[in-house]
């Protein structure tokens, strides 16, 4: 059996649901935002965001990547503090985003 499996698969299974959460629970803990906003500047419903924030969804990505973990909380970190403060626009989080994941298939996780 050959499996065929492409890079981005993963992260659409793993690593934007551990990033999503981490950024919800940094907006609303850190910068004081409420589900509905934190929602709204995710582009999520504010189900979605309940979810991640009772650790629901991402709890996968955090043990298959186990160290390389930190690369992904940072940048959900980085992300968070600009989006609270207004200063980030989607199309410059994708591309923070795919370069994250080029360094993870860089390293072969």
């Amino acid at each position: 059996m050959i499996l065929l499996r492409f890079n981005c698969q993963f992260a659409v299974e793993n690593l934007i649901p551990a990033f999503r959460s981490t950024i919800a629970k940094q907006l609303i803990t850190k910068h004081g935002l409420n589900q509905e906003q934190t929602a709204n500047k995710l582009g999520l419903t504010q189900a979605a965001v309940s979810n991640y924030m009772t650790s629901r969804r991402a709890i996968k990505c955090r043990e298959k990547l186990g160290d390389y973990y930190v690369y992904v909380h940072s940048l959900a970190c980085e992300t968070a503090e600009k989006l609270a403060k207004g200063k980030t626009i989607t199309d410059e989080m994708k591309k923070d985003f795919c370069n994250l994941c080029m360094k993870l298939k860089e390293d072969r996780v």
